[in-house]
């Protein structure tokens, strides 16, 4: 199965028992997320884990300034330390 594959492949969730693993994977729901609509804001508080299936993701953040800056893109597949780091 595709999800447990790559929650497995992270090495923030290496501790983690399979049963734990069956666990994340039996409540995983499937979303799509339009181009232009956010997953996660700045200063939200994290309660969701996203596996990027296809695609690519942007994490960005405002400046004081209001300019944006672009810290990394995700390509898909991918559930990494950094796509958790900000999880929702």
């Amino acid at each position: 199965m595709f999800l447990l594959g790559e929650l497995k492949k992270c090495d923030l969730l290496r501790p983690l028992t399979d049963d734990q693993f069956d666990e994340m994977v039996a409540v995983a729901k499937r979303q799509e997320i339009k181009k232009t609509e956010f997953i996660i804001k700045e200063d939200e508080d994290g309660k969701e884990i996203f596996v990027l299936e296809n695609g690519r993701i942007e994490v960005s953040y405002y400046d004081e300034d209001g300019t944006r800056k672009k810290l990394k893109e995700i390509d898909a597949p991918g559930a990494d330390e950094f796509s958790f780091a900000f999880a929702r």
